[in-house]
């Protein structure tokens, strides 16, 4: 109910339809990532929280055999509760355009794009650039400048 409610608000508010369309994308973009995320960390952790309440009753009079089966099972738990943080990173790159710009500028240092505005956030960036002397055909230091501007969320 609050949901229809919402999603009549926002079509008042918003009088033009590309604009309305736009925030209809983003906002199921969004809800895609949030509930992908949100199952995967179901599935990663319901395991590790079974093997705790087995544990508990089979610990305390179980044999050597048992305890290694035990030692065995925890760290495969263990290790797959730990995959969510790797699966959520890849979620994101394929869900979220914003994050895989903002990731791609941090390792392959491509930010000569010009700043855009979408939202209210004021982003500073900062630009890295490699010169490359024509004479000598050697790379001289990276020069890093400051730059502010509008970054979509």
């Amino acid at each position: 109910m609050v949901l229809m409610e919402s999603k009549e608000l926002r079509k008042i508010s918003v009088s033009d339809e590309s604009t309305r369309k736009e925030l209809g994308k983003f906002s199921r973009a969004l809800t895609n990532m949030i509930l992908f995320t949100s199952l995967y960390f179901l599935v990663a952790t319901v395991p590790v929280s079974v093997y705790f309440i087995t544990e508990s009753y089979l610990a305390p009079d179980a044999d050597d055999l048992t305890l290694a089966k035990m030692d065995v099972a925890w760290a495969m738990t263990y290790l797959f509760m730990f995959s969510n943080y790797v699966v959520n990173f890849f979620l994101y790159m394929m869900t979220n355009t914003a994050f895989k710009r903002a990731f791609l500028e941090i390792c392959c240092c491509v930010v000569n794009k010009p700043p855009t505005r979408r939202g209210s956030r004021f982003v500073s960036t900062t630009q890295v650039s490699v010169v490359t002397s024509l004479t000598e055909g050697e790379k001289k230091l990276p020069t890093v400048s400051q730059s502010s501007g509008f970054d979509p969320i």
